[in-house]
């Protein structure tokens, strides 16, 4: 027999609007939220304001300095499952490339373009604009739901880490993350190394007494990407080389050419498989660099892991797909698309992190990655189909009337 709340879905369906869901992405894009900017502090404010006005149970929760994630809650009456759902305030940078302004909210051809509009405005509104649907039509639940915003997920999920450290908890997660409106329930972890090459300087006269630490970077970092096996299977699953410096000492001196560079540094990402660890994998690496360094007396190789608070890492993330709030979402989609979902253990999205791995690891909340967009995502015109994040608030307010009731 269903439940009277479950009946209500298609009544709550009819209240989710395209217009105000639009509305409500525009003026979280038109802010450039960047990790610690004045602007990710101002979407904070506007969220609480949103929310509040909503009708939910509202309070920012700081997380450093003037930087503070967003908690908001509809109670339910008792005696039902809570179902929290997270998404991140945080957006990257604009690379090169752009034909549409990345701060605009424009709408083109079926599309909204912007910064963060897949990495995951576009998710965090779904499922603001689905749980106010919920609120506004009157639906009486028995489990709590929880929306989750925060900062910092891109330096490793801090903002997530100090709401789970504050006690905030659920029975079961969705993580809006960008995956096409696919179910992510596996993902790799994320591990950031700082290598360090030393050389040594002298005039390009003599040029071959030298030892250019900025060309023995480029030879470590080789040698390392096509040397991910290790004592316990692979190291990594994906590397990417994402800076470099090099100069005279570790000033980085640039002005003076004719000398030969003498210190370098990289910062590369790792993705490591479940069953990885960020101990094993550095262990492995600093093998490597040793292995390197002692084919070429005079250079000094050195490889470290960025550690908080500069960065957090995240470990894999996995979770069994029988979990009842996997198949409460996997029902959801097939109600509102009718096509069965898909389980995404396959690129791009099992490169992922995401904060679903704090929220599993750290928290043992069963839980599953769901959201609009992915294609175009941290790329030049970023955008996100509008007809999926209609999509994606359905089933989020789908799942909501199913699990918590």
């Amino acid at each position: 027999m269903s439940h009277p709340d479950y009946e209500r879905i298609p009544e709550v369906l009819d209240a989710i609007h395209e217009d105000e869901l639009l509305s409500l992405l525009k003026d979280m894009l038109r802010l450039p939220s960047f990790s610690r900017s004045r602007a990710e502090a101002d979407l904070a404010v506007f969220l609480e304001d949103y929310l509040r006005e909503m009708g939910l149970d509202v309070r920012r929760q700081v997380v450093e300095d003037d930087r503070s994630n967003v908690i908001a809650v509809m109670k339910g009456r008792g005696g039902g499952r809570s179902l929290i759902f997270n998404g991140h305030m945080d957006v990257n940078p604009p690379a090169e490339g752009w034909s549409k302004d990345p701060f605009g909210g424009e709408i083109e051809d079926g599309y909204i373009y912007g910064i963060g509009a897949v990495n995951m405005k576009a998710g965090d509104a779904a499922f603001m604009i689905a749980a106010g649907a919920v609120k506004r039509m009157g639906v009486d639940l028995r489990g709590d739901v929880i929306l989750s915003l925060v900062v910092g997920e891109l330096q490793g999920g801090i903002g997530t880490i100090r709401m789970l450290e504050e006690g905030v908890t659920a029975d079961a997660f969705i993580v809006a993350e960008p995956t096409d409106l696919h179910l992510l329930i596996r993902h790799m972890g994320m591990v950031h190394v700082k290598f360090t090459v030393i050389g040594r300087s002298c005039h390009i006269s003599s040029k071959e007494k030298g030892l250019n630490a900025i060309e023995y970077m480029y030879r470590v970092l080789e040698e390392i990407e096509g040397r991910s096996e290790g004592p316990a299977g692979r190291l990594y699953e994906r590397m990417n080389i994402g800076s470099i410096q090099g100069g005279l000492t570790q000033d980085f001196q640039t002005w003076r050419p004719s000398l030969v560079a003498d210190y370098c540094q990289a910062t590369c990402d790792f993705r490591i498989p479940p069953g990885q660890t960020e101990a094993r994998l550095i262990t492995g690496l600093e093998r490597l660099a040793l292995e390197i360094q002692a084919r070429t007396p005079g250079l000094e190789i050195k490889a470290e892991l960025v550690r908080p608070p500069l960065y957090y890492h995240m470990p894999p993330y996995e979770t069994d797909e029988r979990e009842p709030i996997v198949q409460t979402v996997m029902a959801g989609h097939h109600h509102i698309t009718g096509t069965p979902a898909k389980l995404a253990d396959f690129p791009p999205y099992t490169y992922y992190a995401s904060d679903a791995a704090h929220l599993s690891n750290r928290a043992g909340i069963p839980g599953v990655v769901y959201g609009p967009g992915g294609t175009t995502v941290s790329q030049p015109d970023e955008r996100v189909r509008v007809a999926d994040i209609m999509t994606a608030a359905r089933v989020y307010a789908h799942s909501i009337l199913n699990f918590c009731s």
